[in-house]
C-alpha cells in the first residue's frame, strides 16, 4: 500500500536541465503478512532504463517501507529528511491523511542534531579533491575480471583471485560492510559511490547492471570533462546538501524547492570557477560542522531511541488495524 508519493532528485530541488530524469519516492506499508512470517524489510527500485545513462524520458520508482524511512529520518539520513520536508507541499500525488499526521510528528518529536550522515554524505558527493581518471581506470582494470567470468552473486567476484589482488591497489574498489538494520552489519562491495551487498544477484537487473551503469557513467563524464577533472553534477550535489544542513541547523527545516538552485544549476554546468567552488565547499562544510555542535536541535541519545521505538510501533498498529 502507497502511504505517499513524491518526485524527487533536481525536479523537487528546482535544478532540473531539459535533459534531467524523473525520479520518485514512495513510502509504503509493508504486507502485513509478510511482516508475521519475518520477511527482511527492503527497498525497491523500478527503473525504465537499465542499461546506461538515463534521459528526461525516464523514470525512476523507489518504494521505501515506512518503517525504514521512519529510522533513516531519525539518523538524519538527507534522503528521508528532504521526504519528510516535501510532505506538506502540495501534490496531486498520493498523500495518505494518517501518514502526512505521522509525518508531522516523525518532524516534530524526532528531528534531532544528527549531522554526522549530512557531513558523511556531503563528503562522499564532493569529486572536488579526487581524481576521476583514476576512478574510471580503476573501473577499467575491474571490467576484464567481469568479463571472463560467469559470477553469479556479488560474493562470488569477492571471492575471486584476480579481484583480490587488483583491490590491494584500488581507492574506490573495497570490500566493506553495510548496516541492514537495527545495528547488523553484513559484507558487500562498494564500488565508487555504490554498495552492492554479497547477496546481490549477478544479473542485468542487479550488480551487473549496476557495473554497466557505472561504466557509461564514467566513461562518459571522463571524455566530456578532461580539461578540469571535476564531476560537477556530483560537486553540485554537495553544496546542496551542505545547504540543505545549514538551513535545517539554523532554522529546523528544510525549503523544498531549494532557496538557491539557480546557483547550483550553475555548477552543475561547470559554469563556476572551479577554485571559487573548492573555497564554498571548504567554507560551508566549516560552518555546517560548527553548527551541528551548537543548535536548538534534539541530541540524539539511547533516550529518544527508545522513545521512538516505542511510538514507531504504536503507528505501526494504527496503519495496519486502523487505516
Amino acid at each position: 500500500m502507497i502511504l505517499y508519493s513524491t518526485i524527487f532528485g533536481s525536479h523537487l530541488y528546482g535544478t532540473n536541465l531539459t535533459t534531467s530524469d524523473y525520479d520518485y519516492k514512495h513510502i509504503v506499508l509493508p504486507d502485513l503478512n509478510d511482516m508475521l512470517i519475518g520477511k527482511p524489510l527492503k527497498n525497491v527500485v523500478k527503473q525504465t532504463n537499465t542499461n546506461g545513462k538515463n534521459s528526461n524520458q525516464d523514470i525512476d520508482n523507489e518504494y521505501i517501507p515506512i518503517q525504514i524511512y521512519a529510522r533513516h529520518f531519525l539518523e538524519g539520513q538527507i534522503y528521508a529528511l528532504e521526504i519528510a520536508f516535501s510532505v506538506n507541499r502540495q501534490t496531486e500525488l498520493t498523500k495518505h491523511c494518517m501518514f502526512e499526521q505521522f509525518n508531522n510528528e516523525l518532524i516534530e518529536m524526532f528531528l534531532t542534531n544528527n549531522a554526522k550522515s549530512i557531513i558523511g554524505y556531503s563528503i562522499a558527493q564532493s569529486h572536488l579533491y579526487s581524481n576521476k581518471s583514476e576512478r574510471y581506470n580503476e573501473l577499467m582494470l575491474l571490467k576484464p575480471i567481469l568479463d571472463s567470468n560467469q559470477f553469479k552473486t556479488v560474493a562470488d567476484l569477492a571471492n575471486n583471485n584476480d579481484f583480490l589482488e587488483l583491490i590491494k591497489h584500488t581507492n574506490y574498489i573495497k570490500l566493506s560492510t553495510y548496516d541492514v538494520g537495527r545495528g547488523v552489519q553484513e559484507p558487500c562491495i562498494i564500488v565508487i559511490d555504490k554498495v552492492l551487498p554479497f547477496t546481490m544477484a549477478f544479473t542485468d537487473n542487479h550488480a551487473l547492471g549496476t557495473f554497466k551503469r557505472l561504466f557509461n557513467r564514467y566513461g562518459e563524464r571522463t571524455k566530456s570533462s578532461v580539461s578540469d577533472n571535476v564531476d560537477w553534477k556530483a560537486t553540485s550535489h554537495a553544496i546542496r546538501i551542505l545547504n540543505e544542513g545549514i538551513e535545517l541547523f539554523e532554522t529546523g527545516k528544510i525549503t523544498l524547492p531549494i532557496l538557491n538552485s539557480v546557483h547550483l544549476i550553475e555548477i552543475r554546468k561547470g559554469n563556476i570557477d572551479v577554485e571559487s567552488v573548492k573555497h564554498e565547499f571548504s567554507e560551508k562544510l566549516e560552518h555546517l560542522k560548527s553548527l551541528s555542535q551548537c543548535n536548538e536541535l534534539k541530541p540524539f541519545t539511547p533516550e529518544l531511541k527508545s522513545k521512538f521505538d516505542k511510538w514507531l510501533g504504536n503507528w505501526m498498529k494504527e496503519f495496519y488495524f486502523k487505516g
